[in-house]
């Protein structure tokens, strides 16, 4: 998903953006849903999707 490592880059970016060194499942969890970006993949690429 090139736009997952896009919403990350820019995340990432940011100042203040609170994330550690590491892999931190729930921040970027935060950040996944905050956006969007996972509802509308899933809407159109998950079970039931209309294709």
């Amino acid at each position: 998903m090139l736009a997952a490592l896009l919403i990350g880059a820019a995340t990432l970016t940011t100042p203040g953006h609170g994330f550690a060194p590491g892999h931190n499942v729930a921040a970027t969890d935060r950040v996944l849903e905050s956006c969007g970006l996972l509802e509308r993949y899933y809407a159109r690429f998950g079970p039931g999707a209309v294709r």
